[in-house]
């Protein structure tokens, strides 16, 4: 069965699953057809088909390329990682090609600051530790804060693009896998950084990097057989997703399979209304504490 709502929230579009024109088991999509501003497009979470409640019926396929802008065969690709009915996802089809990843032309510059200090982050700190930096309005990677991804052992695998306008359809973008090193779903981003025998897990490269270290990111709501036994070898690991019961569904499903590859795993809901990258300092540090972070 298709995962069209991990897929969704991995690709960055926005959608609602409640209010007066969502129906129970379904999540639904401004339509791109009709001029929609009022979430009219349904899709049901079994992912099988979609409909507009004032245009009619439109085949999946034809409606995701729409709404992400890839084109029939970079949807076809992507949609295999999410024919699971998990969050774990098996061993990806694609293989990585690369040899050496070049990052897209950019700096630093006041509009990327001024992006990452609304978020909390201080931009100088974020470049000068781990190498992120923005793009302006060319090329394929245009108006968006690039986030290079590393090993275990600090080598540039690939990297990911986050949107830093609002606007675009796709709000984060990663290096494909054949253009990668290595599979960025086999890596947990920022596992360079920890350097003792606990692990912090969260989604996104942001929630990692507000979070601190040793807090790492799966780069996605699913997780791979590979990231999991990486995991697993560390001597505690906490799971800490986003707050929504759908995060939490897919953070105790993860903590399931670490457990029974001997890891020995917690769950942490943070609660609240806003996610690990988006609280504010004097929450992070209250976390921190709670787990004991800064003692180890």
């Amino acid at each position: 069965m298709f995962d069209i709502l991990s897929f969704t929230k991995d690709q960055g579009i926005r959608y609602e699953l409640s209010g007066k024109n969502v129906s129970k088991g379904w999540m639904a999509f401004c339509c791109p057809y009709c001029n929609d501003s009022g979430y009219h497009l349904g899709v049901p979470l079994t992912g099988t088909h979609a409909y507009c409640w004032r245009c009619g019926s439109h085949p999946l396929d034809k409606v995701l390329m729409e709404l992400t802008g890839l084109s029939w065969h970079e949807l076809n690709n992507a949609m295999m990682d999410y024919d699971g009915s998990s969050s774990l996802l098996s061993i990806p089809k694609k293989v990585p090609l690369g040899t050496k990843i070049e990052l897209p032309s950019g700096s630093m510059e006041e509009v990327h600051r001024k992006y990452l200090k609304r978020r909390g982050f201080d931009p100088d700190e974020l470049q000068r530790n781990y190498g992120i930096y923005g793009t302006g309005m060319l090329g394929e990677w245009k108006y968006r804060i690039i986030i290079p991804i590393y090993d275990k052992d600090g080598t540039l695998v690939s990297f990911q693009g986050r949107d830093y306008t609002g606007k675009q359809v796709l709000r984060y973008k990663t290096l494909s896998v054949e253009q990668s090193v290595v599979n960025p779903k086999f890596i947990l981003y920022n596992e360079d950084k920890v350097k003792g025998n606990v692990i912090c897990i969260s989604e996104g490269p942001f929630d990692a990097l507000n979070m601190g270290n040793p807090f790492v990111a799966t780069l996605g709501t699913q997780t791979t057989e590979v990231q999991c036994r990486k995991i697993a070898i560390y001597e505690k690991a906490y799971i800490v997703f986003d707050p929504e019961l759908e995060a939490q569904a897919r953070a105790k499903k993860l903590a399931e399979k670490v457990a029974s590859l001997g890891g020995n795993v917690e769950v942490i809901d943070i609660g609240g209304e806003h996610d690990p990258g988006s609280i504010s300092k004097k929450e992070v540090e209250y976390i921190r504490k709670e787990l004991d972070l800064d003692g180890e």
